[in-house]
């Protein structure tokens, strides 16, 4: 009779621990749950705020390149105009010389007609 009362109590001793041991499955199976749900929750915000970076970066890209865009053509048409100006000024250099070597053939022909003119006076 001892013997079967040191086996029973070897059980309930037994059945104790597992209990126990069962409690703090249980707590460990609920700690793991809520850490799994925290970790989730965390990655769908990460999810979410990379969603908006990309999101950033694309209207920070398209405005670039309507940045970009604008000031080519502005450049663009600067070359424009200055290459226009530059023909204009050489157009306008083109007639400066004709009118210098008009100038020029004028203030010969004035001189040689001085030239005469002081002659004739001479003679005279």
């Amino acid at each position: 009779n001892s013997k079967l009362n040191d086996i029973i109590n070897e059980m309930k001793i037994e059945v104790k621990q597992t209990v126990e041991l069962k409690d703090q499955l249980n707590k460990a199976q609920a700690e793991f749950l809520i850490i799994k749900d925290e970790k989730i929750s965390m990655v769908h915000r990460h999810d979410e705020e990379l969603e908006l970076l990309q999101q950033e970066l694309f209207e920070f890209r398209q405005d670039m390149e309507t940045v970009v865009d604008e000031h080519t053509s502005g450049l663009r048409l600067e070359k424009e105009d200055a290459v226009k100006c530059l023909a204009g000024k050489e157009t306008a250099v083109e007639c400066l010389e004709v009118k210098l070597r008009e100038c020029n053939e004028t203030i010969q022909k004035l001189q040689g007609d001085c030239s005469l003119h002081e002659q004739t006076k001479e003679s005279l």
